[in-house]
């Protein structure tokens, strides 16, 4: 019978996101703490490919550089990290000016990849119907051969 007790491994488990959440708020730390030394600032912004290194080296992490560094910014802006970012890295932001840059700029990109998303599935209409239509005259086809 249980005792409502959690297993010791039970206990030390910690979900994916969970991880991810640990992460994004260390990465956060680093960054704030960059830019609060005056190591990192929005003209002289940061990696993703050098944060993952500093990170993985100061917390035995295995970043898979720009792209692991992405998925953590990324959760950290959801949770409400103010962490701004342009082509030439990243930075923690200070003030809502530095903020607004990093929106418009994610708000151009998610108009760009809305109409990528359209096209290809214009493609994918397009490539069904002519499938459809492909498929119509071989049973056509075929019917008249048994014929």
């Amino acid at each position: 019978m249980r005792t409502g007790r959690r297993s010791r491994r039970a206990q030390n488990y910690v979900s994916p996101l969970e991880e991810v959440h640990s992460r994004a708020l260390k990465l956060g730390d680093f960054l704030k703490n960059a830019r609060e030394a005056g190591r990192v600032t929005p003209s002289d912004r940061i990696t993703g490919r050098l944060i993952a290194e500093k990170i993985n080296d100061k917390c035995g992490w295995n970043l898979s550089g720009d792209a692991g560094v992405r998925e953590l910014v990324n959760h950290a802006r959801t949770i409400g990290l103010p962490i701004i970012g342009n082509a030439k890295g990243y930075c923690w932001g200070v003030n809502s000016a530095e903020l607004i840059e990093t929106i418009a700029d994610l708000k151009s990109r998610i108009a760009k990849i809305s109409q990528a998303l359209h096209g290809l599935e214009k493609s994918a209409r397009k490539m069904e119907q002519e499938e459809m239509e492909l498929f119509k005259e071989r049973a056509t086809n075929g019917k008249a051969a048994n014929d």
